[in-house]
């Protein structure tokens, strides 16, 4: 690599008589540049910028858990979740306008946890949008559900279906999944998040950033 670049800047200046300085200070800045990092100057202003990046070449081989992770992250008590039979309209709105997330997971109730699947954003956004625009007749309390609504249910009270937007495959993991193959799935297959259950109950979400920070903390810990 570092004759090639020599070759191409001197084909680019035309420069022949300074071949020998360019090779110089190319192999001088090569061999100053390995010594002060490994990574690539891409993956160096990525990880400057703090973008949420997991290299293929980055090693995990700590012994903690998904459970482990998520606790000290706060577990289900800083996760945000939307019942599929318990929303309103103006609930929908609010977690809209208050939470900054790519979706949130939809549970069967607020009690139960039980996970049903995910939405994003950008679909509650669209949903809500053309609700709007279909009927003048929705109000602030009118009911959200996330689940297919029978014929006979809206006989007597208008209930929004939002069924369609929910995403049912998302990636689930156990609290107990190590989390080196949870590491391996970001790395290998590129998700943005992954859900976190214990007996079919939402515990938490693990994002991309999550995973990020916890690998940069364990190698600054373990070296």
């Amino acid at each position: 690599m570092t004759v090639t670049l020599a070759v191409i800047m001197i084909e680019l200046t035309g420069g022949l008589t300074y071949i020998i300085p360019i090779i110089i200070a190319v192999m001088i800045a090569k061999w100053l540049g390995d010594c002060l990092c490994t990574n690539s100057i891409y993956e160096e202003y990525i990880q400057l910028r703090k973008y949420p990046y997991l290299s293929d070449k980055e090693e995990y081989s700590a012994n903690y858990t998904v459970g482990e992770v998520l606790d000290i992250r706060g577990g289900y008590r800083n996760l945000v979740w939307i019942s599929a039979t318990e929303s309103t309209v103006i609930c929908i709105q609010e977690l809209i306008e208050r939470y900054n997330y790519w979706g949130f997971p939809v549970v069967l109730t607020h009690e139960s946890r039980i996970l049903l699947g995910y939405v994003t954003k950008l679909d509650l956004k669209q949903a809500m949008y053309d609700a709007w625009a279909e009927s003048r007749e929705i109000r602030v309390d009118t009911q959200v559900y996330f689940v297919e609504v029978r014929a006979e249910q809206q006989q007597y009270v208008q209930i929004l279906d939002f069924s369609k937007i929910v995403d049912k495959a998302q990636f689930q993991v156990t609290r107990g999944v190590p989390m080196h193959n949870v590491v391996k799935m970001f790395q290998k297959i590129g998700l943005r998040q992954v859900l976190v259950t214990e007996c079919g109950k939402a515990e938490g979400i693990l994002s991309k950033k999550d995973v990020v920070e916890h690998v940069i903390q364990v190698s600054k810990k373990f070296g």
